[in-house]
Formats: structure tokens, C-alpha cells, sequence
């Protein structure tokens, strides 16, 4: 953390100018979204040879981007900082790496009440398919703060992802033909009278009335 009475600089058309935390406090919420945008990083001096800051007006305090010190048992090589902080491209830089990190990662679509299914829903639930291609298809999976990824809710419904295991020969057999990993011959029923056949599942049984 910098002490609070620090000057940063930052670079403008006209050259290096004076930035302080007194003005960055006091700088109005949407006048501040668009400046941190336009001039973070800040420097500690006029030059970008200087350590780079980034400053957190929520907490009221500077912090050094990391990488820009060389690692010892005395000092840290830099502090880690919410991404919401990062100038913009930066942030979208960081977002396309932790993106390709986990993009293969296979889930699935599931719903407690398969009866009336809004059409956008049902070609997709119980289907086990990469991150990538459900944002492709513009569903867009997110997990919330413990892990758990976020439900969606779609003509005022809800629908839940689940991390697919692969060692379940339903889910493997799933993510490799895009078949159903539907198991409930009511779950199955329900869905094969809103027209899905019932060679789209990866097992059903004669149990299966129809």
C-alpha cells in the first residue's frame, strides 16, 4: 500500500500530469469510470520507466502492478488487485487468458420440471458440452463467488449448470454425440412429447411408457 499522500502521474495529449489520491477521492463516480479507464496505470514518476500503480477508490489506496520487481524473501514482486481494476484492455487481456484456461471444461444444463420447456432451453438441456460452446450458442455460464455456477433463469424459469464427470460413461457418451444424459423415464416422456425423439438420449429403457 502507498502512503496516502502520494502523487502519481499520468500521461495526457499535453504531456505528464499531477494526479493525487485527494483529487481521486473526491472525483465523481461516473467522472471516475471513465478516467481509470482512459489514464490507469498511473506512474510514480514521469516516465513510463516508472513503477506502475493502479488505485482502488473503494479502499482508497494505490497498489504496484505485479511483475515489476524481481522476487526476494524481503519483498514481494508485486500485489494481486480485482480485475474490475485494470484499465480496459488490460482487463480484457486478463479475462481472454482465464478464459482459455478453463474453456474446455464440460458441463450441462438440468431443470427440476421438464413438462412446458421455453424452446431457446429445450434443444440444449441434459446435454453435456464444453464452456466454449455454450458461449458460442450465446448462453454464457458463470460461477458465483463459492464456486457454484450460477443459475439462469429464462421465461421466468430457472435452469442450473453442472460440472459433468466424464469418469459416468452418460456424460463421456454425452459430450462426444451430444445425446441426452436424461435417466427418468418421466424426465424422458416429458421431453420426447415436446418432440425430442428418443434416439437423442444415451440410454432409455422399456420402462419408458409412452
Amino acid at each position: 500500500m502507498i502512503k496516502s499522500k502520494l502523487t502519481a502521474y499520468m500521461k495526457t495529449a499535453h504531456g505528464w500530469e499531477k494526479i493525487s489520491r485527494w483529487q481521486l477521492l473526491n472525483m465523481p463516480q461516473a467522472t471516475y469510470k471513465k478516467f481509470k479507464d482512459k489514464f490507469q496505470p498511473f506512474y510514480l514518476g514521469a516516465s513510463e520507466e516508472s513503477p506502475r500503480l493502479t488505485f482502488n477508490i473503494a479502499q482508497k489506496t494505490f497498489r504496484f502492478l505485479p511483475g515489476q520487481f524481481e522476487e526476494t524473501e524481503k519483498q514481494s514482486a508485486g500485489m494481486t488487485y480485482p480485475e474490475q481494476f485494470l484499465p480496459a484492455e488490460e482487463r480484457k487481456k486478463k479475462n481472454e487468458q482465464e478464459f482459455e484456461k478453463i474453456k474446455e471444461i464440460p458441463i450441462y444444463l438440468e431443470t427440476g420440471n421438464y413438462s412446458e420447456l421455453p424452446k431457446q432451453i429445450l434443444k440444449y438441456v441434459d446435454i453435456v458440452k464444453p464452456l466454449s460452446e455454450w458461449y458460442e450458442i450465446g448462453i454464457k455460464p458463470k460461477k458465483e463467488k463459492y464456486g457454484k455456477w450460477k443459475a439462469i433463469k429464462r421465461e421466468e424459469r430457472y435452469f442450473g449448470f453442472h460440472d459433468a464427470d466424464l469418469r459416468m460413461q452418460s456424460h463421456k457418451v454425452s459430450l462426444e454425440t451430444g445425446k441426452r444424459v436424461t435417466e427418468k423415464p418421466y424426465c424422458i416422456k416429458a421431453l420426447n412429447e415436446q418432440g425430442i425423439p428418443l434416439t437423442d438420449f444415451v440410454a432409455y429403457g422399456e420402462d419408458v411408457w409412452l
